[in-house]
């Protein structure tokens, strides 16, 4: 039986973030109840070409703020997903971060 080659050394790694310098909306319903500082954490699915699928709130805080976290994780870029070989393929990010915040 013929072997595959393996590469010499693993390339994969997940998708993450291109940048965490995001500029999200504050959801109305935190304008009302004064609020200047929040998180969400998220876990999103991106595909190959580095765009986000699929969005999912890990901690939903209320006031508006996962929907707009969820809104703003779709509109931004990613680093794609590697596998062993080092081709881009559709992935998870670790959990992260995204943050709310008025200066």
């Amino acid at each position: 039986p013929a072997k595959t080659m393996e590469p010499a050394q693993d390339l994969s790694r997940a998708a993450r973030p291109a940048s965490l310098n995001w500029d999200c909306s504050f959801p109305p319903e935190a304008d009302a109840a004064q609020i200047d500082f929040m998180r969400v954490m998220v876990i999103v699915t991106v595909s190959a070409q580095g765009t986000a699928t699929k969005v999912q709130v890990l901690n939903d805080p209320g006031y508006g703020f996962g929907r707009m976290a969820q809104q703003c994780a779709l509109k931004n870029r990613y680093q794609v997903g590697l596998d062993r070989s080092g081709n881009a393929v559709s992935s998870t990010t670790p959990p992260f971060a995204v943050k709310f915040q008025r200066l």
